[in-house]
């Protein structure tokens, strides 16, 4: 591509310059071209999936090995759920809760069929 001759030369330290916000600006105008204006794209799910992944990078170093192996672990963390003696093992057994304390959490009015659970 032009812009690896251009911009960071190919030279391996010149790679923290080259910041994907840079990266992005060449592809605008492709974009515009492929599917019109960029006000006429909605963009909320991408941002909302950015916003979901960048507190799991913890490297600068490293970013994209770190995401792709926080995004793994979590992964293999949800799956746990289908196998009990492991999830228990893990994460311990989880809350029973009390009839006692599931009343406490309601509330309702005396004479009405309607009751308003407490999240949770």
């Amino acid at each position: 591509m032009h812009y690896e001759r251009e911009y960071y030369q190919r030279e391996s330290a010149r790679l923290p310059a080259a910041l994907i916000s840079f990266h992005y600006l060449l592809h605008i105008a492709k974009s515009i071209q492929n599917t019109g204006p960029a006000w006429t794209i909605w963009q909320y799910l991408m941002e909302r999936l950015c916003g979901m992944l960048l507190p799991l990078v913890r490297s600068r170093q490293h970013p994209y090995t770190n995401l792709t192996n926080q995004i793994t672990v979590w992964n293999q963390f949800s799956h746990l759920q289908y196998f009990p003696e492991i999830n228990e093992r893990v994460f311990g057994n989880p809350k029973k809760k009390t009839k006692e304390s599931e009343e406490n959490r309601n509330f309702g009015i005396d004479g009405e069929d309607e009751l308003l659970l407490a999240p949770g």
